[in-house]
């Protein structure tokens, strides 16, 4: 099995390097962050490689549904992702810690961990 849509929620060069490993391993990858973010030179070059990048968002809430991960946004939103990766430190204290399909991360290393960790879970190739 192989994910198809991951979400990332955060900024910065974690998010950025988690969305570029994750891209090269086959998954499609939206991105939500900050308005001041969403602007610089790493998020044009996410949408040059069909990144859907939304500024202005923030991930509230997720559900794991056994075969998907419903993530609401700020804007109401519910939409559906075979995985949820948090970078965002504020939006980390509402996502299930016992689910396979949500990944929290921070530090170093962390595109790593999160290939390792979801690769061990045959979720990408």
């Amino acid at each position: 099995m192989g994910i198809s849509t991951v979400l990332i929620a955060g900024d910065g060069v974690a998010a950025a390097s988690i969305a570029h490993t994750l891209l090269d391993r086959g998954a499609d990858v939206a991105l939500i962050g900050s308005a001041q973010d969403g602007q610089d030179g790493a998020a044009d070059e996410l949408r040059s490689r069909g990144v859907e990048v939304r500024v202005e968002l923030e991930l509230v809430g997720v559900l794991d549904v056994d075969d998907y991960v419903e993530a609401e946004l700020s804007n109401g939103k519910i939409e559906n992702y075979d995985a949820v990766v948090v970078v965002d430190q504020a939006a980390q204290s509402v996502v299930p810690i016992d689910s396979s399909r949500v990944f929290t991360v921070a530090g170093s290393g962390s595109a790593e961990r999160v290939v390792s960790t979801f690769a061990g879970w045959g979720l990408i190739r």
